[in-house]
């Protein structure tokens, strides 16, 4: 008996570990996370299910915990999101967060894991999405009509005010592993999309257009890729660029906009395609690469660099029209670049003119035709037997290619004149005399019997 109270006590103890250990698991996977509902039609009252939704983003944000989901439901939210929690989702379901507070929705520095998805966010005063936590996704979401105080709209034209000036999202001082992806920005006073004074941001697959001043911009921030992008002005008018590098000047920051990539994106009818303003604070452009770009049309510049001092800067590989402006050529450097339709007869840098054919070098070596027969001579060099000869064929003269062999370097432009050398053999008028020696026969003619 009291070896079966044993076991029974043994077997207990161990099915309450497994169903700690599994309680303990579920919480770290996620599997016992929660689902709060948030409605316009709601009650802070309610219990913030499905059913019976919360009003406000506050007070869901006060019941959910680290790896819960916030929903709002589809309508109209005349509030402010912060969010102030780490490890939580933020997800919108046709949910439209109209407001004029400072920022639409609010990532705050204390929030870190956190994800915001599906809202659209339209006239803030400021910042629509603002992100200043670390190991944020910001993703399919929309902003446009933000930051309007004293400006209008009249047709979808935007006039904007002249005390107001922020972003349609912006990653601010202090964020770091940030995504901002699959998101549009339209017709906001201000930038697009920007990441200021930040570091490990990927800015990618975002549509932003029609933006006042810039509709990619990152300002003194560091280790950012700019990726696969489609930016465009459908007025160029208001000097609006594609994609800008700055370096502004922020107390106690100093100069940190370095190692960034700008590859694969599509800017189209901006004043200038891709540019990097000059430094506010004497800093130096440094690892930067802008490669496989696409700028057709529209553009004063497709590339510019304003800064006067660069080092390791690569521009390979894209496709514009119109020349790129470069301030400062040392430390920059182009390669394999396509320029419009045909490559400009000179390349013009501030102190210097170079010409556009030395770059990029070449990477082959041009080879000419060869021929291993040999053409038939003017005139016989010997003597040919007599008898009883058959017609000549005729034959289709065969040009001669030069003898000589070049090689295409570097600043030589490859020929682009062509040159067809038709021989002209000299065929006897009269009857020759020839003597008996035989000679095998060097075409298809048919021998003498």
């Amino acid at each position: 008996m009291k070896k079966s109270v044993q076991f029974i006590s043994v077997f207990v103890a161990v099915l309450l570990t497994l169903a700690s250990y599994h309680s303990v698991y579920a919480t770290a996977s996620g599997l016992a996370s929660k689902t709060y509902y948030v409605s316009p039609t709601g009650s802070d009252l309610n219990a913030c299910t499905l059913s019976a939704p919360c009003k406000t983003f506050n007070k869901a944000m006060s019941r959910a915990v680290a790896g819960d989901v916030i929903v709002a439901l589809a309508g109209t939210y005349n509030q402010q999101v912060v969010v102030s929690k780490s490890g939580i989702t933020l997800e919108g379901r046709k949910a439209v967060i109209r407001t004029t507070a400072q920022n639409g929705i609010k990532v705050s520095a204390t929030a870190q894991n956190v994800v915001v998805r599906g809202f659209t966010v339209t006239r803030t005063w400021s910042h629509a999405i603002f992100v200043e936590g670390k190991y944020v996704t910001i993703e399919n979401n929309t902003v446009y009509y933000s930051i309007l105080e004293n400006g209008t709209i009249s047709d979808g034209a935007i006039t904007c005010g002249n005390t107001r000036w922020g972003s349609a999202i912006k990653a601010e001082r202090g964020s770091s592993n940030v995504t901002i992806r699959n998101n549009t920005t339209y017709k906001n006073c201000g930038e697009g999309i920007a990441a200021t004074m930040s570091k490990n941001v990927v800015i990618q697959n975002n549509t932003s257009y029609d933006n006042k001043s810039v509709n990619i911009y990152v300002d003194n921030s560091s280790y950012v890729q700019v990726l696969n992008n489609y930016a465009y002005c459908t007025k160029p008018s208001g000097n609006p660029k594609g994609i800008a590098l700055g370096e502004e000047y922020y107390s106690g920051w100093g100069a940190q906009l370095h190692d960034i990539v700008i590859s694969g994106n599509t800017v189209k009818n901006c004043s200038d395609g891709i540019i990097a303003f000059s430094s506010y604070v004497g800093g130096t452009l440094t690892n930067v690469e802008i490669s496989n770009n696409y700028i057709p049309s529209g553009q004063v510049k497709g590339v510019s660099l304003d800064n006067n001092k660069n080092s390791n800067v690569v521009i390979k590989k894209n496709t514009y029209y119109n020349e790129p402006w470069i301030r400062g050529r040392a430390g920059v450097t182009l390669m394999d670049n396509i320029i419009g339709t045909t490559a400009p007869s000179a390349l013009t840098v501030s102190t210097a003119t170079f010409t556009a054919t030395a770059l990029p070098s070449p990477t082959r070596t041009a080879s000419l035709p060869t021929q291993t027969s040999s053409p038939m001579p003017a005139t016989p060099t010997s003597a040919l037997p007599t008898g009883t000869f058959t017609a000549l064929p005729t034959f289709s003269a065969t040009p001669i290619p030069p003898t000589a062999t070049f090689t295409a370097t570097a600043t030589l432009p490859e020929p682009t004149a062509t040159f067809t050398i038709t021989p002209t053999p000299e065929i006897p008028t009269s009857t020759p005399t020839f003597t008996d020696t035989p000679v095998p026969p060097t075409d298809a003619s048919t021998p003498a019997p």
